[in-house]
């Protein structure tokens, strides 16, 4: 059922910024989770920064992936990808 949810969320979304920006998505959650990522936001960073740390940060991980998995036989890359999404 939670991921029929999300999964309704997600498609119904058009972005991540308008899904990062949902009622239920805190500023305390964004700030949490750039911290569990190495990232450290300022205290009084409004929700809109976090968001934007959050893409930055999305982005930056994408662009790592994408590089690892070019530089790797096509073996690795698949192990790679279906242990991230575990």
């Amino acid at each position: 059922m939670f991921t029929e949810a999300v999964k309704a969320i997600v498609s119904f979304s058009n972005s991540a910024e308008e899904l990062l920006n949902r009622q239920k998505i805190n500023k305390d959650v964004l700030f949490k989770y750039l911290v569990s990522n190495d990232v450290t936001p300022s205290v009084n960073s409004k929700k809109t920064d976090l968001i934007g740390e959050v893409i930055l940060l999305w982005k930056k991980k994408s662009q790592v992936s994408l590089s690892l998995s070019s530089s790797l036989p096509l073996s690795l890359s698949l192990s790679h990808l279906s242990s991230a999404s575990k």
